[in-house]
């Protein structure tokens, strides 16, 4: 689990470049999961890099046992978000 942030792992690994990181914030993503970015109601975007993420679709809600880590103060938006979508 990721912050979509200009830290953002996805941006650091050269997986986004800045202009998509941005539009990413602009439409108030606070975090990805696997290359999918979410708001803060854990809906999944249906816009910009979601459109050709190649990983496997998240289940919305999950309807299996799903255990998530994130570590750090700056992922507290992500990992909220996560949670109230379950």
């Amino acid at each position: 689990m990721g912050q979509i942030a200009w830290n953002a792992p996805l941006h650091n690994d050269g997986f986004i470049n800045g202009n998509e990181l941005t539009e990413l914030i602009e439409l108030g993503a606070v975090g990805e999961i696997a290359g999918w970015a979410y708001d803060h109601h854990d809906i999944l975007l249906k816009q910009c890099t979601n459109t050709r993420v190649a990983g496997v679709p998240l289940e919305q809600p999950a309807h299996r046992l799903t255990i998530g880590i994130a570590n750090g103060v700056k992922k507290t938006d992500a990992i909220l978000a996560a949670l109230r979508g379950n």
